[in-house]
């Protein structure tokens, strides 16, 4: 028990009170969690902080503090908590205060955690310090290390030549992400484009799942909306055009991604970006390659964002003497270059379809290139019995009035000029020639063509349902001379001259059916090019003016493909030209290297020798199988162009093979132990492969088996393959490769990497077999319609497994082993950028200078670090274990702990650093290495905290809270409790010391309620349930409710609301001890002091969370909304049992309410019960 009486709150803060308290919780480890506790486990997470030389700021407060509410509480409710803490340490912002402070950055991030830490703990945090983690500590970071390996043995890590962001004053490159509005994200500059060999990581290869695994988790909506919309999936196709030009010797062609090949005859022009391999590759066929050029550089100093913006001026420049070869109506268009488009996205080449495309349509206007409508929207609502006709209207303009006519119908509503036209009779004739008869003008000095639309609308002159193509047509007066007008007898309107507003205005009355909806579209688009022509220049250009169309419709202009729906059209037209659908990202791979010090360096070696030793690939054929068949002719010439050696032997007796021959055979090719060796098996070359790697002893990078043969084929299977021709010697020749396949866990020793590739048609493999293969720990991949992977199947190529070899850059590029494990940075006096773009390691020779791995030749290390994002992409499973020397992590604690309940963090961390700890999740997920997929079951962010002006808090502003400033001042909790009450927990909040001082004060009368020792006598309970007795069962009920919900500023309130009360009416000592308990989470310090005050020996952190009567939380009554169709017309307070009919009787009695119901038809009442009654009326 504390020795020392405090009189007051003011005492207890001034003279040590909350120090006394945090070096007690310490010392009895109060709050360390337990592994395999009997108790139900709750993880609780915040994002670990930066340990920046700034120091803690008010931001973290609120985020840490709320979470340590939640572990309070649920420790109190008898869970087996997790609440860790750690320090992502590594990353530029420290690199750059070393060199500002000339302090090497290891010092400078020991002081900062150490001033963090401090901190932390003077905030009374619950945190478990037990399993704090640095990712800056070798112990840490060679588990980062060791999970970059996994992911280069699985083909995810690999090593490309790319444009990427460059920070010149930073002096390293930088990810997509990392650039905000054109600049560095951390220091301001102007990012410029630089070509680089980059270490990449293939997230793109988990973006469906990504996505897909979304669903399930609980996440807030704009977190998952945000993650979605970075992904950015995009289903379309992908087709080809050809290139000419007068001096083309061979045939060129570009490849070019959309989303809507349904406009592919709107295409009028084509774009690539300014790095576009083929731009350099005709050069010489360029007519103004000066010019071309002189863009290409201008294009290098803009980053990615400047370039792809909406707001900017659209520039670009003609490949002059170069054309594209429109693949739908084999029409010539020009090719351009614009920076628009990037390389890294697709194919870095864009069909144009400026009619349909709002960028294409600016850059088409603005270089007055061919715009055409190839999807007309289709408008209205469709209505049985439609009759289909041909016609349109025509919008015409008097330059005079700056009017335009419009026909006024007896009934008040006004139309354009429209009728049909005749099937033989010319479109813009026949509408010109409806206009005239109906209006009586003809006189025009400009007519144009504006759209088409396929409106369903109903005629009531005619009385029918119509549905057809309906054209647009501007007509500006030359003069206003008449000539008779030819109406038909229905036709019962006047010519009248009105703006585009007063038009539309008139509209919105008579279009509830949406059948006008053709007319608004066609009046903004010509009126639009009335301005644009120079005609109108008295209509608002920012309502009326002329733009693509860019949503679905039918289709037109298109050849035989008329009259087909845009979704229908995708596919035919894709066919037609030998385009295949596709699926594509806007997330790219992630850029993985970072050029400078203070990062964990990358675990590989670039070796010279082994770079010039080609790697080799062995392809061992199936029964009946031969080189020349299949897509093994394919995949050799694929391969051999990728730089590998390809065998694919034609092994002895095919149709009635043995094992031992089949091995002698391939132990012929000269295949050494120090090759760089890829094993591919097809079918029976799948057993074949896995005995000649056993026997041989071999080492392989990598073993790829497709359609493999295994011992769970039965009878029934092999009665089938003799139903398909094969003989019963060639089955027992599968049966004695399939006996004979032993042994296969050892081959894990020799394999770096399998993967196993079935078909789900596969007439002769059953998927049971699958199962033969799981002792490998082999990557399964069930691939869709591929039958036999043969010539029966359709299939002579597979690109699929492509994807499992490294580019020829990763050649010689060798993991370190293992055991080698950390690569430690090296200890420097120089860490500072380089000018040349090299990471500052390059100039350490005595480093970079190594032996190689695999052939113990002369290498150099990789002098690239990982960026800061990597520590933190797993550091929630080093918390499980995080002592662990032998594994990141203990996989049975793991299963224990994960995945994590709540995790809290700000909404900048939402996309980013959210997306990669999920990816590499899902990879170690895939290895088995995790037992969950999705590593947070539920993802909250909190507001940011603001200084008192409203404005973001700065350094230079010089509107910083420093947190230590204010426990100082008015002690931790009263700092905690106040970050909690300042508004909603998501909401953006602005400090306010008055708001602090507010929160100070209700502490203060908190510990005025408790009186001095010696306590009064007695048991200290009140019997009967008083007022203050019921308003206590209430605030517990909502406190647990609220902070449950993360509504931590009305449990404040809550608890304020109660104080006071209980000033008034007094508590009993029973009701006291409660009261404290709800309030510990939020102010531990003082209640840990009120609590030992009130005589007990263990910490109130011991203590059971109070239940609460249900009895007394009833209200007896309750403030019922009234509304009429949804809005609110009065409120009432009623009993709270009342019935519903009773609550309707007395709503409709209401007199705010009659006066809007009187007259009407009553057509239902929903009664909500003691919440609202919504009465519905027509």
């Amino acid at each position: 028990m504390n020795k020392k009486r405090y009189v007051t709150y003011d005492d207890f803060i001034k003279n040590g009170g909350e120090e006394y308290w945090q070096t007690g919780w310490q010392s009895s480890d109060l709050y360390q969690a337990e592994d395999f506790a009997k108790k139900k486990k709750k993880y609780i997470l915040i994002e670990f902080p930066y340990p920046s030389g700034a120091g803690l700021h008010v931001g973290h407060v609120r985020s840490y503090t709320a979470l340590d509410i939640m572990s309070r509480m649920l420790r109190l409710q008898g869970y087996n908590v997790l609440y860790p803490i750690g320090w992502d340490a590594f990353g530029l912002p420290t690199e750059n205060y070393a060199i500002k402070n000339k302090i090497h950055p290891r010092l400078a991030t020991e002081a900062n955690i150490k001033t963090f830490r401090r901190q932390l703990k003077s905030l009374g945090l619950s945190f478990d310090w037990s399993r704090e983690v640095d990712t800056t500590d070798p112990k840490y970071y060679q588990w980062t290390q060791w999970i970059f390996l996994q992911l280069f043995k699985k083909g995810l890590a690999y090593k490309k030549k790319i444009p990427i962001n460059w920070c010149p004053s930073c002096k390293i490159g930088l990810a997509h992400e990392e650039v905000i509005d054109g600049k560095c994200e951390r220091c301001g500059t102007a990012v410029e484009q630089r070509e680089k060999e980059q270490w990449l990581l293939a997230i793109t290869k988990y973006a469906d799942r990504l996505i897909k695994d979304l669903d399930p988790v609980d996440y807030l909506e704009k977190i998952k909306t945000q993650q979605v919309n970075w992904i950015g999936r995009s289903k379309g196709a992908e087709l080809k055009f050809e290139v000419r030009s007068k001096k083309l010797e061979k045939k060129e062609y570009l490849n070019v991604f959309t989303t809507k090949p349904d406009t592919l005859f709107g295409a009028t022009y084509m774009v690539l970006a300014p790095e576009h391999e083929l731009v350099t590759q005709l050069k010489d066929q360029i007519e103004n390659w000066r010019e071309v050029e002189k863009y290409i550089n201008q294009a290098k100093t803009k980053s990615e964002l400047q370039r792809t913006s909406l707001e900017k001026a659209k520039t670009g420049v003609e490949l002059e003497g170069i054309k594209a070869i429109n693949p739908a109506n084999n029409e010539e268009i020009p090719v351009w270059i614009a920076d628009y488009v990037l390389a890294s996205y697709g194919t870095g080449a864009i069909m144009a379809v400026p009619a349909h495309d709002e960028r294409d349509f600016e850059f088409a206007k603005k270089f007055k290139l061919p715009i055409k409508q190839v999807i007309a929207p289709e408008t209205g609502n469709k209505r049985d019995g439609e009759n289909v006709v041909q016609g349109g209207c025509g919008v015409v303009f008097d330059p005079k009035s700056q009017k335009y006519a419009v026909a006024a119908w007896n009934n008040g509503m006004i139309g354009l000029f429209s009728g049909n036209v005749g099937k033989t009779e010319d479109e813009q004739a026949g509408i010109l020639r409806e206009v005239t008869e109906e209006s009586g003008l003809h006189d025009f000095l400009h007519i144009e063509k504006i759209a088409t639309a396929y409106p369903h609308y109903y005629n009531s002159a005619k009385n029918s349902n119509r549905h057809g193509s309906a054209a647009c047509y501007l007509a500006v007066l030359k003069t206003a001379n008449m000539r008779p007008t030819k109406r038909e007898a229905h036709e019962k309107f006047e010519l009248q001259w009105r703006s585009p507003a007063e038009i539309l205005n008139n509209w919105r009355k008579y279009n509830q059916k949406n059948d006008l909806d053709h007319w608004v579209w066609f009046l903004r688009q010509a009126v639009g090019k009335a301005i644009e022509l120079g005609y109108d220049s008295t209509s608002d250009n920012s309502i009326f003016y002329i733009s693509a169309y860019v949503g679905k419709g039918v289709i037109i202009n298109s050849g035989g493909f008329n009259g087909l729906s845009s979704d229908e059209a995708k596919k035919k037209i894709t066919a037609k030209v030998g385009g295949k659908m596709k699926v594509q990202y806007k997330l790219r791979d992630w850029i993985f290297s970072r050029q400078h010090y203070w990062g964990e360096p990358i675990p590989m070696v670039y070796c010279e020798q082994c770079a010039q030793r080609k790697p080799k690939v062995l392809l061992i054929h199936g029964l009946y199988g031969h080189s020349k068949e299949n897509w093994l002719p394919w995949f050799k010439k694929q391969m051999e162009k990728n730089g590998y050696e390809v065998l694919i032997p034609d092994l002895p007796n095919n149709e009635r093979p043995s094992l031992a021959e089949w091995l002698k055979a391939l132990g012929n090719l000269g295949i050494r132990k120090g090759d760089q060796l890829f094993i591919v098996g097809h079918s029976l070359g799948a057993p074949t492969a896995c005995q000649f790697i056993l026997k041989n002893k071999l080492r392989v990078e990598k073993l790829i088996l497709v359609a493999p043969t295994g011992k769970s084929q039965n009878e029934n299977n092999f009665a089938n393959l003799q139903k398909a021709g094969c003989s019963k010697e060639a089955i027992n020749c599968i049966k004695d490769f399939n006996d004979a396949n032993t042994g296969l866990g050892k081959l894990k020793k020799s394999v770096e990497n399998s993967v196993v590739y079935f078909s789900d048609n596969d007439p002769y493999i059953p998927l049971d077999v699958q199962n033969d293969y799981r002792a490998l720990g082999a990557e399964e991949k069930l691939l869709r319609s591929k039958g036999h992977f043969n010539s029966n199947a359709g299939v002579v190529e597979l690109p699929e497994i492509l994807e499992e070899f490294p580019s020829a850059l990763d050649f010689g590029w060798i993991p370190v082993p293992e055991k080698d494990l950390p690569v430690e940075l090296p200890k420097v006096k120089h860490y500072e950028p380089t000018d040349t773009g090299e990471s500052p390691l390059a100039v350490i020779k005595d480093w970079v200078n190594t032996e190689c791995p695999r052939c113990g030749g002369k290498a150099k290390r990789e002098t690239d670090t990982m960026p800061n994002w990597a520590g933190s992409s797993w550091y929630f499973l080093r918390y499980c274990d995080p002592k662990n020397n032998k594994a990141f992590a203990d996989a049975v604690k793991l299963k224990y702990w994960l995945p994590v309940d709540l995790y809290n963090g700000g909404m900048e961390h939402t996309t980013l650093h959210l997306l990669y700890s999920r990816f590499w999740n899902k990879f170690l997920y895939d290895c088995g290495l995790v037992p969950v997929s999705e590593p947070y079951a539920r993802r909250v962010s909190h507001g940011m905290v603001l200084a008192e002006d409203g404005k973001k808090m700065s350094k230079s502003l010089g509107n910083v809270i420093n947190p230590d400033e204010v426990v100082n001042n008015v002690g931790a909790d009263s700092l905690r409790l106040y970050e909690m009450f300042m508004g909603p927990f998501a909401d953006t909040i602005p400090w306010s010391m008055e708001g602090v001082k507010g929160v100070r004060r209700f502490l203060e009368k908190v510990f005025a309620l408790t009186p001095q020792p010696p306590l009064p006598r007695g048991e200290g309970k009140r019997v009967p349930a008083s007022g203050v007795r019921v308003l206590l069962h209430k605030t517990i009920k909502k406190i647990t409710e609220d902070i449950e919900n993360m509504k931590f500023n009305t449990a404040v309130s809550a608890m304020m609301i109660f104080v006071n009360e209980a000033q008034a009416e007094g508590l009993a000592k029973d009701e006291l001890e409660k009261f404290l308990i709800i309030l510990a989470p939020f102010a531990p310090h003082m209640t840990e002091e009120l609590w030992s005050r009130l005589g007990h020996k263990q910490s109130i952190f011991k203590e059971k969370w109070p239940a609460y009567d249900a009895n007394l939380t009833k209200d007896e009554i309750v403030r019922l909304a009234i509304q009429v169709n949804g809005k609110l017309r009065d409120t009432m307070e009623a009993a709270a049992d009342i019935s519903a009919d009773e609550a309707k009787a007395k709503a409709l009695a209401s007199e705010k309410v009659k006066k809007w119901t009187e007259g009407k038809l009553i057509a239902k009442v929903i009664v909500v019960k003691n919440r609202l009654v919504n009465i519905v009326v027509k």
